[in-house]
């Protein structure tokens, strides 16, 4: 995505220009460009562009949960609104899932924190590996994660709700402690148009979900 790369090119443009400038300043003032600036120009751009990258490294790194290496929820608000655009251009419908690991304060107190962090990144792992390269999953926190996916059709919904608790369950086989995952969504449009909106919509469903179904 081009949010990667914004230092580099925001740094490296604005020296750009800069260097443009004087020369044409240079020019009106003597009616020629004398060679002048062409290595600290180069110098300059190479500066601007290593400076930039590390802005871009920071920034990249300030989007990522230090466990999983799954995105956080700050990455979710700055990519959300871009998302909306993308189902509005696309005609598709924009969901927010949340996901919530059954059990969770349960196992680390029985388990132990330790073997608690081996769980969430088995679960962010399965999460990540059910999604397409368009979609969005999220550590959001604690034991709750968030996904955002677009749909031609809702009744895509169910199969991948269905592919993920498949895929738990094979997961679920190399753990001491049975371990499950509750869902639950919501639809931008129908079930609100803020984020906060939508993802309470979402909790209030997979809290619905968690209570009405057995652990895995």
């Amino acid at each position: 995505m081009l949010y990667k790369f914004k230092g580099r090119i925001v740094a490296s443009s604005l020296v750009l220009l800069l260097l443009i400038f004087i020369r044409t300043a240079v020019w009106m003032k003597i009616g020629r460009v004398p060679h002048l600036i062409p290595i600290p120009g180069i110098i300059a751009l190479i500066i601007a562009w290593l400076l930039g990258r590390k802005y871009d490294e920071t920034f990249f790194l300030s989007m990522k949960d230090p466990l999983t290496g799954l995105n956080n929820r700050r990455y979710v608000h700055f990519i959300f609104p871009k998302f909306i655009k993308t189902a509005q251009r696309k005609k598709k419908k924009l969901v927010v899932f949340v996901y919530d690991v059954d059990e969770f304060k349960q196992i680390n107190d029985h388990y132990g924190h330790e073997y608690g962090d081996q769980i969430l990144l088995s679960v962010s792992k399965v999460l990540e590996s059910d999604i397409t390269k368009h979609d969005v999953i999220a550590r959001w926190g604690g034991d709750e994660f968030l996904g955002l996916s677009l749909f031609s059709d809702l009744h895509e919904i169910k199969a991948k709700i269905d592919s993920l608790q498949s895929k738990l369950k094979e997961l679920a086989k190399s753990f001491e402690k049975k371990i499950s995952v509750s869902v639950g969504y919501a639809v931008y449009g129908e079930d609100g148009k803020r984020l906060h909106d939508l993802i309470e919509k979402a909790d209030q469903n997979m809290y619905r979900n968690k209570h009405s179904r057995k652990t895995v």
